[in-house]
């Protein structure tokens, strides 16, 4: 099980909030990228065990953890 730090409203593990989008992939490498619903904004990006979400200017607005990770 992956472990994952949170600071609410500020950062997830090592995105932080606002962070632009090639800055999150940098850090996390392999992803892909998919519109959640056919109503989605902007695309998402999977990670495995979260999805980044993105505005409309690619900065990070929230994620996503699955079950399979454990929250501290």
């Amino acid at each position: 099980m992956n472990t994952i730090c949170v600071e609410p409203l500020k950062k997830v593990d090592k995105i932080e909030f606002r962070m632009e989008r090639d800055v999150v992939r940098k850090l996390y490498g392999e992803y892909e990228e998919f519109k959640k619903s056919e109503y989605s904004e902007n695309t998402t990006d999977d990670f495995g065990s979260f999805h980044v979400y993105y505005d409309e200017n690619d900065k990070c607005e929230a994620v996503e953890i699955f079950d399979d990770v454990e929250v501290t």
